[in-house]
């Protein structure tokens, strides 16, 4: 994927809680960027992903508050695709980061299973927060302010 690429989570409400959406509909470049460690597996041909708001900030709270014992947390995801041809199961996002002088430097990698045959895909999702945020600096303030100020 072309990393100006302007692909950008959206904000959604369901269910009573704020989620993360990126919407890959078929034929979407990204899709080329989801590795799996089986070549011979299903591809992907479409993915919504879905990445609960609160819970994300709450991670990162959390790691940032003990950095000097987490270097990454993890929190579930929802990954769904209509045109996939087995079960998508274990989601979850790994938050990823670093302090080097006074700076944070976060990576997301989002993994998701074959149900049916054990098979890992993943995806960076790096560039995604970045087109969202415009920045990681104050990371959890941003995250924060895409919740819509009557929903806080």
């Amino acid at each position: 994927m072309n990393p100006t690429q302007s692909t950008r989570f959206e904000v959604i409400k369901q269910h009573g809680h704020h989620y993360l959406r990126l919407s890959l509909p078929e034929g979407s470049p990204v899709l080329d960027d989801i590795c799996c460690n089986d070549d011979y597996d299903y591809e992907v041909p479409d993915a919504v992903i879905d990445i609960n708001l609160d819970k994300l900030i709450s991670a990162l709270e959390i790691m940032m508050l003990n950095q000097d014992v987490f270097r990454h947390v993890g929190i579930e995801a929802g990954v769904e695709s209509e045109g996939y041809e087995g079960r998508l199961r274990q989601e979850y996002l790994k938050l990823y980061a670093n302090r080097v002088v006074s700076n944070w430097h976060f990576s997301f990698f989002l993994e998701f299973c074959n149900e049916g045959t054990g098979s890992v895909y993943f995806i960076d999702l790096t560039i995604f927060f970045s087109n969202t945020l415009g920045t990681f600096d104050n990371i959890v303030d941003a995250l924060k302010q895409l919740i819509p100020s009557s929903a806080v």
